[in-house]
C-alpha cells in the first residue's frame, strides 16, 4: 500500500466492517531513515512515511511505508513496505485488523514479487505472495490454513500498487495533466485502472492546525469508481492529505511524525455498524412480512444503479434521486423446472472449501437423511443457527472451514458456511449483501446472507436468523459465487459502502400475505 493509494485501501478495508490495532514490532526510532537526495527518483527511497486515519472526526488507525533500494538475482529492485492498523467496534464490540505488504519492483514500477498478509483474530490470518515471470503471476493464497495456487496473465504495463507514490515525484504534475495507468492491488488480486488529474493549488489544513498551500490530485479509481480520492500534494510531491467521502463521512488520512501515528486511541473508538445504521419506522412482524414497498432517497443522486432488479425485487426510479423497491418474500421450496447454472455456483474456492473434512461432517450432521433440495437447504440454515452459537462481531471474513471448526463470527460466518455445505450436497449457492431490519433498533444494517438455486430460482436463506427462508426485511445490493477467479469477495460489500450513511429509507407498505 502507499501514501497516493492509501485512501482508497482504507475503503475497501472498511467495506466489510474491518479493523485493526496491532502495534508495530519494531521500535520506529531504530528504523533507518535517508533523507531525500536530489536525485528525484531517489527522493522517495529510503524514506519512513507515517499516516494516522480519521473516518469523520474519529482516529481510526494509523499506517506505516518504507522503501529501500535491494538487489535481486543481479538485478537493482526497490523494496516496498507497507503496513496499516485500524481500530473500531462493531455494535460494541471491537475489531482488529493489521495488514502487511511488501513488493519488490522495479525502478519504472514493473512488479517482480509481492507478499500480503491480512490479521484479524480471532480468525487466521490471509496470506498470498506471487511473483512475475514473463506474461504470467504465479504463487499461492492461504486463507484459513488452506494453500491455493493461483496464476493470472500478466503485462508489462501492469504497475506496482507503491509506483503511484513515487510517480508525482519523480514527475512531477502540472495542472490540469491527467496520466493513466493500470496497478495491481495485492488485497484484491485485481489489476484497477487508474486515473490521476492534477488541479489547482488550494489551502489546505493539516492535522496539527497549520494551513498550507498544496496542489490537489484527483484519483479515480475502477475498483470504487464512484468514490474518487482527493490527495494534497506538497512542492516535493509527497501527499500531506488524503480524502474521500464514504459511509456518509470524509475518510481522512494525514501524514504525520511517527510518534504522532503511534498514538493509542484511547477507548473513543467509531462503532461503525451503530454509526452507519438506517432509520426506520416500526415494522410489525418483520420476519413474517412477504411483501415490502420501501423509498430509498440519495440527496443529488439516482439510487436506482446500487440496487438491481431480481425476481423477488422489482426496482423503480421514482424521482430524480430516489427509488421505490418491492421486495418478495420466496418460500423455500424447490420449482419443478430447472435451469443450467454456471459451475461457478457449485465449484469449491478459497473462501467456501466445500471438500475440508469439518464442513463435510456438518453436512452429514445437519441433512444426513434428506434428499429433497429444499429440505435439505432449510435444514442447513437451521443447523448452521444452532451451531455457530457464538455470535462473534470481531471477525471480518473467515472462510468455510475456519467457521466449521471455530463455530463463531456474525452473518459473514453464517453465510459462507452455510453457502459451503449447501455446494457438497450439490445445491448451487451465492452469497448475498445488503441491508437487512433490526427489529430491536428499528433501523436497517448491513448484512450478508446465502442464496440457494432451487429449481429455476434463487431463494434466499439467512443462516444468522435461522427462520426458514427470509421475509420482505431484506433489501439487496449485491451477490457472489465467491469463485476463486472473479473479482475478490470484498468487492461485494461495495455497493453497501457507498449507500450506508447516505440514505434515507421510508418504508411504504407491508403485509404478511
Amino acid at each position: 500500500m502507499n501514501r497516493i493509494h492509501a485512501t482508497v485501501r482504507v475503503s475497501i478495508g472498511l467495506s466489510v466492517l474491518l479493523a485493526a490495532t496491532v502495534r508495530i514490532a519494531a521500535d520506529p526510532r531504530q528504523t533507518p531513515v535517508r533523507k531525500h537526495e536530489k536525485d528525484p527518483a531517489a527522493r522517495n527511497v529510503g524514506t519512513e512515511v507515517w499516516q494516522v486515519i480519521y473516518l469523520g472526526k474519529t482516529r481510526i488507525g494509523y499506517s506505516r511505508s518504507f522503501t529501500r533500494p535491494v538487489t535481486v538475482d543481479g538485478k537493482s529492485l526497490l523494496k516496498c513496505e507497507y503496513q496499516t492498523h485500524l481500530s473500531i467496534k462493531r455494535f460494541g464490540q471491537a475489531l482488529q485488523i493489521e495488514t502487511r505488504q511488501e513488493t519488490e519492483e522495479f525502478p519504472d514500477g514493473g512488479l517482480s514479487a509481492f507478499v500480503y498478509e491480512m490479521k484479524n483474530p480471532p480468525a487466521a490470518s490471509t496470506r498470498s505472495a506471487g511473483h512475475v515471470q514473463g506474461n504470467q503471476l504465479s504463487g499461492e493464497i492461504n486463507v484459513g490454513g488452506t494453500v491455493h495456487p493461483f496464476s493470472m496473465p500478466w503485462g508489462s504495463e501492469i504497475k506496482s500498487p507503491d509506483y503511484l507514490d513515487r510517480l508525482p515525484i519523480e514527475h512531477p504534475f502540472k495542472t490540469s495533466q491527467s496520466v493513466a495507468c493500470k496497478v495491481f492491488l495485492p488485497e484484491q488480486m485485481q489489476i484497477s485502472d487508474v486515473r490521476l488529474t492534477a488541479g489547482r493549488r488550494e489551502p489546505v489544513t493539516l492535522l496539527d492546525g497549520r494551513r498550507q498551500t498544496l496542489l490537489k490530485l484527483t484519483m479515480m479509481e475502477s475498483i470504487l469508481p464512484l468514490t474518487p480520492v482527493q490527495s494534497y500534494l506538497d512542492d516535493r510531491g509527497n501527499v500531506l492529505v488524503s480524502t474521500a467521502e464514504m459511509l456518509g463521512q470524509t475518510l481522512t488520512t494525514y501524514t504525520v511524525p511517527a510518534e504522532e501515528a503511534l498514538k493509542e486511541i484511547a477507548g473513543g473508538e467509531l462503532d461503525l455498524a451503530v454509526n452507519t445504521l438506517v432509520a426506520s419506522t416500526v415494522i410489525p412482524q418483520a420476519r413474517r412480512t412477504r411483501r415490502a414497498v420501501y423509498r430509498i432517497k440519495i440527496r443529488g443522486e439516482d439510487p436506482t444503479p446500487f440496487f438491481p432488479n431480481y425476481p423477488y425485487q422489482k426496482v423503480i426510479h421514482s424521482g430524480i434521486d430516489e427509488c421505490e423497491i418491492t421486495v418478495r418474500a420466496v418460500p423455500p421450496v424447490a420449482t419443478n423446472r430447472s435451469i443450467r447454472v454456471d459451475r461457478q455456483f457449485l465449484a469449491a474456492s478459497r473462501y467456501l472449501q466445500t471438500g475440508d473434512s469439518q464442513v463435510l461432517l456438518h453436512v452429514d450432521q445437519a441433512a444426513r437423511t434428506i434428499v429433497e433440495p429444499a429440505q435439505i437447504a432449510v435444514a442447513m440454515e437451521k443447523y448452521v443457527n444452532q451451531q455457530v452459537q457464538r455470535k462473534d462481531f470481531s471477525t471480518a471474513l473467515g472462510s468455510a472451514a475456519e467457521v466449521a471448526r471455530s463455530l463463531q463470527g456474525d452473518c459473514t460466518e453464517h453465510a459462507v458456511l452455510l453457502a459451503a455445505m449447501l455446494r457438497a450436497r450439490n445445491i448451487p449457492s451465492r452469497i448475498a449483501v445488503g441491508l437487512v431490519y433490526i427489529e430491536s433498533l428499528a433501523a436497517f444494517g448491513g448484512h450478508m446472507w446465502t442464496e440457494a438455486l432451487l429449481g429455476d430460482q434463487w431463494v434466499p436463506l439467512d443462516a444468522t436468523l435461522g427462520q426458514g427462508g427470509t421475509g420482505a426485511d431484506h433489501i439487496k445490493l449485491a451477490d457472489s459465487s465467491f469463485a476463486d477467479n472473479g473479482p475478490s469477495p470484498m468487492t461485494t460489500f461495495l455497493p453497501l459502502l457507498h449507500v450506508l450513511g447516505r440514505i434515507e429509507l421510508t418504508v411504504v407498505e407491508t403485509s404478511l400475505r
